[in-house]
């Protein structure tokens, strides 16, 4: 039974859905069957009473609901199905109800059908107020005001007044809003993700489609102007002009722009100056910390009272390399409370021992790099190779040759991490161990194995041994 969908299903329930699905299975008007929210109680039971993975045994759980018949297979099967597919009938509702536009448009439809013309006004009122004040993504409005549009046009046909109507000609051009923007977002997607994937996606855009849209930019919503400065700045990464484009369309048009859209428009622009940072483009730096500083300040990076801890590590890492120590360590304190509970201690530790190792403090550091946890991969990986970059700067060689043949035994062994990511640190650590054992005078030598192996972490760092 464990293997079911029925257990992960429950199992990804908050608390108050947990009540919320006991009313929904107990309604009539879904569910006539009480042998189903028997089944539910019983589980909902032996979650709350287990602290581990929860193992049912489907004959006991039979034996609770039919106590005095023989186990059956099929009609067991039957009834825990049955419960699968109102659990996930009630999450898409739930889902549905999170989204006023999806309840209000099929009311305003279902009223203008009815020819009730008082409540389709009304709601139709109240949708544009939603609208207007929602602050949700431009990709939501579009399609909401499109759907509005038509609505509205097919209530004038039922209406069957032979008067002059906009509503088509509105719902074609927020059709088109809709899907330019798409559409872009897609094509930069596409672009963004083809640097860090290595991968090629046909965008299928002709040149006329995107000189159409140029020629009439003026006349297009910011947030499809503003896209098309991204995709500018991804498509052809030499011409530093776009990025400056996009700087300055959000400085005029950021009142403009939801939330959500700042969001990942700014996630874009980081992303670009990250390539910059590492083709050498020094001033990018800066680029990329003010443009972090500004999302998470205004609280776009910030998602469901939350700061991403890569985000945390990446800011901290900017203010270390222009040697903004006092700013990083700020930095470091102020939001360590919006990080996720599973990822605090861990970042808290790593980012700190960071700043130390900046400031030639290594005891400090250590001190911070021994309460990484072992469980996290990521920091752990990190804190291995900060260490090792740490007994190289004190010199302690035999503290390093082990800490470098203790990492070596554990990527070989583990079998959590992908191919790739463990080549990247096994190779760290091979040329390493081969710097440490080749005598200074003759170190040079390695430069091209350095520059030439891929993958391959802290690559500047290793470079700048070969001279120490």
């Amino acid at each position: 039974m464990d293997t079911t969908k029925t257990l992960p299903i429950l199992k990804s329930l908050r608390k108050e859905e947990w009540t919320e699905l006991e009313a929904f299975l107990q309604s009539p008007y879904f569910n006539k069957d009480v042998t189903v929210v028997q089944l539910f109680q019983i589980l909902k039971d032996m979650f709350q009473q287990q602290s581990g993975p929860l193992k049912i045994n489907k004959e006991a759980v039979a034996k609770l609901l039919w106590p005095n018949r023989p186990y059956s297979a099929k009609t067991f099967t039957y009834v825990l199905s049955k419960l699968n597919k109102l659990t996930e009938h009630f999450l898409a509702l739930e889902r549905m109800q999170q989204s006023a536009f999806e309840l209000q448009l099929a009311a305003i439809n279902v009223f203008s059908e009815r020819n009730l013309l008082k409540n389709y006004r009304a709601e139709k009122r109240a949708l544009q107020k939603s609208l207007k004040e929602s602050g949700e993504s431009e990709f939501l409005l579009f399609k909401a005001q499109a759907r509005l549009a038509e609505i509205e046009d097919l209530h004038y046909v039922r209406q069957k007044r032979r008067v002059h109507d906009i509503s088509i000609q509105e719902a074609a051009h927020l059709v088109d809003c809709s899907y330019y923007l798409q559409r872009l977002h897609q094509a930069c997607s596409m672009l963004d993700r083809q640097h860090i994937l290595q991968a090629n996606y046909e965008l299928a855009l002709s040149e006329d489609w995107f000189n159409h849209l140029r020629q009439h930019l003026a006349k297009q919503p910011p947030i499809i102007q503003l896209y098309l400065f991204i995709f500018q700045m991804l498509n052809d990464e030499e011409q530093e002009a776009h990025f400056q484009e996009l700087k300055d369309g959000l400085q005029e048009h950021h009142s403009d722009i939801s939330p959500p859209d700042l969001t990942t428009i700014y996630q874009f622009a980081v992303n670009y100056c990250a390539r910059k940072i590492r083709a050498g483009r020094e001033p990018y730096v800066e680029e990329a910390l003010q443009l972090y500083l500004t999302a998470i300040e205004a609280g776009w990076f910030i998602i469901n009272d939350e700061l991403s801890p890569w985000t945390y590590a990446n800011v901290v890492k900017l203010f270390l390399r222009q040697q903004k120590f006092e700013e990083a360590k700020a930095f470091i304190h102020q939001y360590l409370p919006l990080l996720p509970d599973r990822f605090r201690d861990n970042a808290f530790h790593y980012n700190l021992a960071e700043l130390y190792y900046y400031t030639n403090d290594y005891e400090q550091a250590q001190e911070h790099l021994i309460q990484v946890a072992y469980e996290d991969l990521n920091y752990y990986l990190g804190a291995r190779v900060l260490l090792a970059k740490i007994y190289w700067q004190t010199e302690a060689e035999d503290a390093l040759s082990s800490l470098l043949a203790a990492f070596i035994m554990f990527l070989q062994r583990n079998k959590q991490l992908s191919k790739n990511l463990k080549n990247t640190y096994l190779n760290f650590c091979k040329i390493l161990a081969r710097i440490l054992r080749t005598p200074t005078e003759k170190r040079a030598a390695l430069k091209s194995t350095i520059t030439e192996t891929s993958p391959l972490t802290d690559r500047d760092w290793l470079l700048n041994t070969l001279s120490t």
